[in-house]
């Protein structure tokens, strides 16, 4: 059941982003590599805030739900 409730939530996210990614001029810019990653985009971030209007989180959401986390400015909930 967690799996599913899982599978749902990160569908229904990607869809949202998708729709938003699509109506609004958006550029996304992703990081890759086995090293400083965190570190990377957070100096990235704050670069291109300079000069645009910048999301990005300071965590490190390495998942398929980290882009519409990042995008919508959410936090993973933490366990009870």
């Amino acid at each position: 059941m967690k799996k599913i409730s899982k599978k749902i939530v990160a569908s229904k996210l990607a869809r949202k982003v998708q729709k938003l990614l699509k109506k609004n001029n958006i550029t996304v810019v992703v990081i890759t590599g086995s090293m400083g990653k965190t570190s990377a985009k957070v100096a990235i971030g704050k670069l291109l805030s300079l000069s645009y209007q910048v999301r990005y989180s300071e965590d490190s959401y390495n998942t398929y739900i980290g882009l519409p986390l990042s995008i919508f400015g959410l936090k993973v909930p933490s366990p009870l």
